[in-house]
């Protein structure tokens, strides 16, 4: 089942098939999904997943925006009797530091029970667990939520063993047989798609999404294409004008502490790949800190780009060991940077830099420094062995 299903117009309460009428014009959509009209919690949640599929590509775009950016406590309000199934099934995917929305997504009368599956192999929470498992109509109506539980980690033995035995003794048999090919197919497939959350994924930054380019937050965004470059979003398409808030375009003015990091990694971990780039693009220092460190190398020469990165943290980019040789490249072809004596010095301390580059710097830097590189058993060795002889030219021609 797909993560994200378009509402059809007749899917809507009465209330949003009047704000949203069928002709409803562009200025209406667009306003609506920048979450300028007055809307109930819930009306707003329904309307932001609907505009999500709008056939206007700036529409689209705002919407899943503010969807994304919908504090969670509205997102637990807006779940009520009458939200739909589809929307029900897109919060279940998503992850959520508030696991009471999941647990009200698992106990609404309208859930499905692929959606219910689905919740049972993802989910990392214990209490969401016991409130699947207690749903034990569903459980003998669709098996592939056992078939769910029993492929997750997290699920304890007991409960496991509890359910296993309840279903022998209510079939007569293992519900194991009563798994189709193609519901274990889906099941097997959806295992894949497990990855780590997003708070540990910013300590590792090597997550799943950002290895394979893929956004964590699954919404259709038709922008991104095979043939897409950096360059394209310079297109007025891409005008990031009101798409981020302040926070992740302003500079703050200390830098933030570990719990204000949190949030900001995990909105940034949720945006689509296209976003992260302009946020790359355009973003202040702190998303800039984390956007750099991820493997994505459009997404690392977006923030080379980026007009608002500074010296300082160039030269603390060339400092880092872990700094990627692709965005040590970026930095040695950039012929500003490169007049700074200090970037080229760091370069040059730099194992990963290229070799070429080291031989071009390598005479801009001082004797003192020279003869620094030439004992140091901590650059490559080539860098060493260009260091010593031309401290031996320089030596002599003193």
């Amino acid at each position: 089942m797909a993560k994200y299903l378009p509402l059809e117009h007749r899917e809507l309460n009465p209330t949003l098939q009047k704000a949203l009428p069928t002709d409803a014009s562009f200025k209406t959509r667009i306003t609506i999904a920048k979450g300028l009209v007055p809307l109930g919690t819930a009306d707003l949640l329904s309307a932001l997943y609907y505009l999500c599929g709008d056939p206007d590509k700036r529409v689209r775009k705002a919407a899943q925006v503010s969807l994304r950016e919908l504090p969670e406590t509205l997102i637990f309000v807006g779940v009520n009797a009458e939200t739909h199934t589809k929307l029900l099934h897109f919060l279940a995917t998503r992850k959520f530091d508030n696991e009471n929305i999941h647990i009200k997504v698992a106990l609404h009368n309208r859930v499905t029970d692929p959606t219910l599956a689905f919740i049972a192999l993802h989910t990392e929470k214990e209490h969401v667990i016991e409130v699947v498992t207690k749903n034990e109509a569903a459980i003998l109506r669709y098996p592939s939520i056992l078939w769910a539980l029993s492929n997750n980690e997290n699920c304890p033995k007991h409960i496991l063993d509890r359910l296993t035995q309840f279903y022998e003794v209510q079939k007569k048999h293992s519900f194991v047989d009563d798994i189709t090919s193609n519901q274990r197919k889906v099941i097997e497939e959806a295992k894949k798609e497990l990855k780590p959350h997003v708070k540990k994924a910013a300590v590792e930054m090597t997550d799943e999404a950002s290895k394979d380019g893929q956004p964590a937050f699954s919404m259709p965004d038709d922008r991104l294409h095979s043939g897409f470059r950096v360059s394209d979003l310079l297109n007025s398409e891409f005008d990031d004008e009101g798409i981020f808030s302040l926070d992740l375009m302003k500079d703050s003015d200390k830098p933030l502490e570990a719990d204000e990091k949190a949030p900001l990694v995990q909105r940034i971990g949720q945006m689509s790949m296209v976003d992260r780039m302009l946020l790359a693009l355009h973003g202040n220092a702190e998303a800039r800190q984390f956007l750099i460190r991820t493997p994505n190398k459009m997404i690392q020469e977006c923030v080379m780009r980026n007009p608002r990165i500074t010296t300082r943290e160039i030269v603390g980019l060339t400092r880092e060991k872990s700094t990627s040789q692709n965005i040590l490249d970026s930095i040695s072809r950039n012929r500003e940077w490169t007049r700074n004596y200090e970037i080229i010095h760091q370069l040059c301390w730099n194992p990963k830099t290229t070799n070429s580059y080291i031989l071009r710097f390598l005479p801009r830097l001082n004797l003192k420094d020279i003869r620094k590189l030439s004992r140091s058993k901590m650059v490559a060795q080539f860098t060493a062995n260009q260091a010593r002889n031309l401290a031996l030219r320089m030596e002599k021609n003193r």
